[in-house]
């Protein structure tokens, strides 16, 4: 992590501005110090806020220019400037400066990120694997040249590894603490890309799938469950009456818990309550996340703000743009993402996610739940991006990597375990 800061800050130092790069700066600082959100919109406030915060503690400020008062009023006159206002807070407070201080925070989601795959890692994997992903991490080139830009790709990617770290937590050890740390996630995600609101389904699904196939696992080794006594042949018990084996424990925590098959009626109501239970802890994550959005638009006037941005995704892209692939322009490429992960990531990482991937479908022993956290939420990312993004670039593929490197990490491990003659 130390090695992947330091390449990050020194890359920042020596890049110019790109060219999304201004509009975000100028919109952060709107937003941040007049508390008018007028511009920008296509794109949620955390990450540009991130960005303000830092500039305006370093005593870089709002210009009060006539071109700084038509965006914060909004308007006709509003349109096609921000451009122009970013890059006169870049030029008048000296670029090296704003740049530095804009991209600061940036640089530390950035080293956060490494260190939640890390986290995450050890505890979906082992540690031999979390480190094999974290190496692979560091030291990749398409993540260390976004690293450090004030953009929303790789911000995005930090809060999704954050969101489904919390949601594995709460799967493996339901508390409503895990549900607000949930939503505090799903909350950041969504406010820093509108991209996250896929997640919304496949966070859905998971949770339906922890009812299918309950997960008491860690690096996929299953924890041997205290088997109660036997039960009288045809005994009947509420879920918190006591068990008719006469352990002593209420029945839903004894053989209404899965140590033996309960009476019909029991089980049918056990079920009901898990799936309620489970169907409310998604709500309430729904919530926490929708306030954590509201507040960074500083609870406007009109609830609908962020409706109002999703609505004007893309909106601002040149209509028949043609993409270039392999000598030809088209609207559109159906394999474009695809093709740009085979042809942006390291060659050694690719192979590593593919040995990753035979490893996880080839081991029985790995619970299902292991591998639909690993697997779906890169898979729908990648069929949204390629379905509603338009091919601009293999950043926009950027969340759905830290599951490529957590499949490599599990292939490195099982080649230094020595499993396959081959791999060695």
């Amino acid at each position: 992590m130390a090695a992947f800061t330091l390449q990050s800050y020194f890359a920042s130092g020596q890049k110019s501005p790109v060219y999304d790069e201004p509009p975000h700066i100028a919109s952060g600082l709107s937003y941040l110090e007049t508390g008018a959100f007028h511009f920008n919109l296509q794109h949620p406030p955390l990450l540009k806020e991130m960005s303000a915060v830092f500039m305006s503690l370093a005593g870089i400020h709002w210009p009060q220019t006539p071109l700084a008062q038509k965006l914060i009023h909004g308007g006709p006159d509003s349109q096609d400037i921000d451009w122009p206002a970013g890059n006169a807070i870049i030029l008048n407070n000296g670029p090296d400066r704003v740049m530095f201080w804009a991209r600061l925070p940036f640089i530390l989601l950035a080293a956060l990120l490494g260190m939640t795959i890390y986290a995450w890692g050890r505890e979906i994997a082992g540690p031999a694997a979390a480190l094999g992903a974290l190496f692979l991490y560091a030291f990749d080139p398409t993540i260390l040249a976004h690293s450090y830009l004030v953009t929303t790709d790789a911000g995005l990617a930090a809060f999704t590894v954050l969101f489904f770290f919390a949601l594995w937590r709460y799967v493996r050890h339901p508390s409503w603490r895990r549900v607000v740390l949930c939503g505090l996630a799903l909350g950041a995600a969504l406010a820093a890309k509108f991209s996250a609101l896929f997640w919304l389904p496949v966070a859905a699904v998971l949770l339906a799938a922890s009812l299918r196939w309950p997960h008491a696992q860690i690096a996929g080794k299953a924890a041997e469950p205290e088997i109660p006594p036997p039960a009288p042949r045809g005994a009947k018990a509420g879920p918190n009456s006591p068990c008719p084996c006469g352990s002593g424990k209420k029945y839903k925590k004894c053989h209404g818990a899965g140590g033996a098959k309960p009476e019909p009626r029991v089980e049918r109501s056990l079920h009901r309550k898990r799936i309620l239970v489970c169907a409310g802890a998604f709500l309430a994550m729904c919530v926490i996340a929708v306030v954590v959005v509201e507040a960074l638009y500083f609870f406007p006037s009109d609830p609908f703000l962020y409706v109002t941005g999703l609505k004007l995704v893309n909106a601002d892209h040149r209509a028949g743009y043609q993409v270039y692939l392999h000598g030809s322009l088209a609207r559109r490429f159906s394999s474009y993402f695809v093709e740009a992960y085979l042809l942006k990531e390291p060659l050694a990482t690719i192979l590593l996610a593919a040995a990753g991937l035979w490893v996880l479908w080839r081991n029985k022993s790995t619970p299902i739940l292991t591998r639909l956290f690993l697997l779906l939420p890169p898979v729908v990312f990648l069929v949204a991006m390629t379905i509603f993004a338009d091919d601009m670039g293999v950043r926009y593929i950027i969340p759905a990597l830290p599951f490529a490197y957590l499949l490599g990490g599990i292939g490195l491990a099982a080649l230094f375990e020595k499993r396959f003659v081959w791999g060695r």
